[in-house]
C-alpha cells in the first residue's frame, strides 16, 4: 500500500467511496456524514489545495485523508491542551468498505503522525462523532486525548475533539 496525494482523475473512485461509507454508517444508525457531506465541491477543493491523500494499492483506492490547518469555527471553543507551535487539523478520515479490516486506517493515521512531524507541527487534532465507536477507539489507540464536545450544523449528536501531541 502507498499513500498519495489525490488528484482529479482520482476523484470519481473517492467520492464512490464516500457514499458507500455514509451509506454503511447510516445503515447502521450513525448519522455523522448527511447527503451532502463530504460534498464533490469540497472533495475537489481538497485536491486542488494538495490537502487530500489517498491509501492506494494497484489501480484500487482503499482510503482516504485531509491533512491541513483548517480548524472549523466550532473548534473556537476547544480548550486545547497544546496551546504553542502549530497544529495540523486530520479531516475526512475514510476507508473503503470493501478494504475495512485490512490496516487502511493504521496506515493513514501513522502518515498523519509522520506528516506532522516532518513539517514541524506541535499537535494533531480532529473530531469524531459520538456515536462512531470505531473512529473513536481508532483515535484513541493512537494516543488521542478527548478535549471536549463540539455540535456542527445539521447534527444532534455531538463530536468529541481529540488532540495528540507531536513529540
Amino acid at each position: 500500500m502507498d499513500i498519495r496525494k489525490g488528484t482529479m482523475d482520482d476523484l470519481n473512485k473517492i467520492v464512490e467511496m464516500y457514499i458507500i461509507a455514509r451509506r454503511d454508517l447510516q445503515e447502521n444508525d450513525i448519522h455523522q456524514w448527511d447527503y451532502n457531506d463530504p460534498s464533490i465541491q469540497m472533495l475537489q477543493e481538497d485536491i486542488k489545495k494538495g490537502n487530500l491523500y489517498v491509501a492506494v494499492q494497484k489501480e484500487d483506492i482503499l482510503g482516504s485523508i485531509v491533512l491541513d490547518e483548517e480548524k472549523e469555527p466550532e473548534h473556537e471553543d476547544v480548550d486545547w491542551a497544546v496551546e504553542e507551535g502549530k497544529a495540523l487539523y486530520l479531516h475526512r478520515l475514510v476507508v473503503h468498505l470493501d478494504f475495512q479490516g485490512e490496516g487502511t486506517g493504521k496506515a493513514l493515521m501513522e502518515f498523519a503522525d509522520q506528516y506532522a512531524k516532518e513539517r514541524g507541527y506541535t499537535s494533531i487534532r480532529l473530531d469524531a462523532y459520538e456515536e462512531n465507536e470505531v473512529a473513536r477507539g481508532l483515535y484513541e489507540k493512537f494516543g488521542y486525548k478527548e478535549m471536549g464536545q463540539v455540535y456542527f450544523p445539521r447534527r444532534e449528536v455531538p463530536f468529541y475533539s481529540y488532540e495528540k501531541k507531536i513529540k
